[in-house]
């Protein structure tokens, strides 16, 4: 088994064991066998069982479960890492940010942040291209010797953002660019094996502008539609790629989200909302008690643009809300993967910040929870994957390692 990973470069990674021996997913099912407690409304609240790790394992020093301590980054130590029951084969770069794709021996990631002022706000020191950005393409097809064959330099490609998205059945990779002022952008490559191609030398099908789009992107599974959000503009953008060459904005939908996912017959948008009562699109400060909260999942029926009907092409389609669940102990509502599991339909939610604290108590992060969709109408949270030092009883730790900025302990992108 091999795992890419991206954390400032790009990482391979072999498994001698499980990564997860403390339990596997379908075990965390809103049942208490792993020995934590149960909300009132049924689900897991955490934590998670701690994994086993084996010979070689390099876990975390602190004896809470996915602490690092402030003194760990003081010393220096938290910048060996920390891994359990992995070990490292290969590594490439120096210097990434926010999201990866892959395709067959290939991975592609973005190297920095240039928003469309031309601040570089975010970039990470040391990445081989300053300030303009770019998409890595990397050739892994020797794992213990990963090598970069090209920069992608297209308008959306300068920064996909968290858009970077590639659709295995058609073999292309997709990016959208964020916009304020002017049009957005979004790059469509061909990277299947081809005459003297390959997925390691992208060929630009099409770079075309299709409005204020650009945070993050997902695909239909058909590989015949592009999603972007637009998080900073209310909107998401669907694209119509039937043909690569000459894609087209066939319905932009009245509502800003962050990140998305579609079932896999394409008549499903798995939303993550993050709207919250007077807070506008975009606001990244934490819930207040007084907060509507219309942070979580919604489910939205995009089953005419799916199947291109005459309604769903228009230049502005409504939002088609099926069913949906909000709550307060998360905010930044981030990204949604479905899932099946001993065949039953479930969502992964990741929220990115922190929700309202409860009764007076601090801030608990929003982290990752699991979503049963097999009632579309009424989707139910059943579990919430936390680690030892997301819940209530390790606020004073959080706060101490400075767990009151964004991403202390809080999830982000999983995959």
């Amino acid at each position: 088994m091999r795992l890419i990973c991206q954390s400032l470069g790009l990482a391979l990674l072999g498994t001698a064991m499980s990564a997860c021996e403390g339990g596997r997913l379908s075990d965390f099912d809103g049942r208490t066998e792993t020995g934590g407690p149960r909300h009132e409304s049924g689900a897991f609240e955490g934590p998670v069982a701690r994994a086993v790790c084996g010979p070689g394992s390099q876990p975390e020093t602190s004896d809470v479960q996915g602490r690092v301590p402030l003194e760990d980054v003081e010393s220096g130590r938290s910048k060996a890492g920390y891994w359990c029951n992995l070990e490292q084969v290969g590594h490439q770069g120096n210097g990434a940010l926010w999201q990866m794709a892959w395709y067959e021996d290939c991975a592609y990631y973005g190297l920095g942040v240039v928003f469309a002022n031309g601040s570089t706000t975010g970039f990470v020191p040391g990445s081989p291209v300053v300030p303009a950005g770019g998409t890595a393409v990397v050739d892994v097809s020797d794992p213990t010797n990963p090598v970069q064959t090209v920069t992608l330099n297209t308008p959306a490609m300068i920064d996909p953002w968290e858009s970077l998205k590639v659709n295995e059945k058609r073999g292309l990779l997709a990016g959208s660019s964020l916009s304020i002022e002017g049009p957005g952008y979004v790059d469509i490559y061909d990277i299947k094996p081809g005459f003297a191609t390959d997925c390691s030398t992208p060929v630009l099908m099409s770079s075309a502008p299709v409005g204020t789009v650009g945070h993050e992107g997902e695909w239909a599974p058909d590989g015949m539609t592009y999603y972007s959000s637009g998080f900073i503009s209310p909107n998401t953008t669907a694209v119509d790629v039937t043909n690569p060459y000459a894609t087209k904005t066939i319905a932009i939908i009245n509502d800003g989200i962050h990140g998305l996912s579609v079932s896999e017959d394409g008549t499903r948008l798995y939303a993550a909302e993050f709207a919250r009562g007077s807070n506008e699109i975009g606001d990244m400060s934490p819930p207040t008690e007084e907060d509507d909260a219309t942070n979580g999942l919604e489910i939205w029926d995009v089953g005419g643009i799916q199947t291109r009907s005459h309604a769903a092409t228009t230049t502005v389609a409504p939002s088609h809300v099926i069913g949906s669940v909000y709550w307060k102990d998360g905010a930044v509502a981030q990204m949604t993967i479905p899932v099946s599991i001993d065949g039953k339909p479930y969502v992964i939610f990741i929220d990115e910040g922190g929700g309202v604290a409860e009764e007076g108590q601090p801030q608990s992060p929003g982290m990752a929870r699991i979503i049963d969709v097999s009632d579309e109408a009424n989707p139910v949270v059943i579990s919430k994957l936390k680690n030892e030092i997301n819940m209530l009883e390790h606020a004073d730790l959080r706060e101490a390692d400075g767990g009151a900025s964004g991403f202390t302990y809080q999830g982000h992108y999983c995959s």
